[in-house]
């Protein structure tokens, strides 16, 4: 082998462990299987369950099994009052900041996820969550989804 062909096998190399080694978010999230896309998935799921049971009878509901990692969490809560909620099991408890509790009412979200180091915002239509019922589920958790009065209500089914 010359010297030129070794330095381009090497520097091909270089270049496929950098593309591979910074852009495996970004080619994860492509494909579709990156955490963030499976939790904006999810969100979108949760939506059109809420908008269907929406236009169903009053105390009408299903549950629903939030299909997302459970290194992961959507919370819901009350978007005019999102306080902190503590419970029992620490794992659903909703404990944003200031600065989130202020981004979530300037921008109307009423859910709210954390997926490793990326976290956001989401409004569904028609979910109208108690400030008493702010709750966040990590992935694999079961959910009621109910039709009350006013709105949509999502509550944990705890086991």
């Amino acid at each position: 082998m010359d010297a030129g062909m070794v330095f381009g096998l090497i520097f091909t190399i270089c270049v496929m462990a950098m593309i591979l080694f910074f852009g495996l978010d970004q080619i994860a999230d492509f494909f579709g299987f990156g955490t963030e896309t499976q939790v904006h998935r999810e969100l979108k799921e949760v939506a059109q369950d809420v908008d269907r049971i929406y236009n169903m009878a009053e105390n009408s509901g299903e549950p629903h099994t939030l299909s997302i990692p459970e290194s992961t969490k959507i919370c819901f809560f009350n978007s005019s009052n999102p306080s902190p909620r503590i419970y029992a099991d620490d794992s659903i408890s909703w404990k944003p900041d200031a600065a989130f509790r202020t981004i979530i009412k300037s921008e109307g979200y009423n859910t709210w996820y954390y997926a490793g180091s990326k976290r956001g915002g989401y409004a569904i239509h028609n979910l109208d969550m108690p400030s008493d019922k702010n709750f966040c589920a990590p992935g694999g958790t079961r959910v009621y989804i109910t039709r009350m009065y006013n709105g949509v209500v999502i509550e944990p089914i705890l086991e």
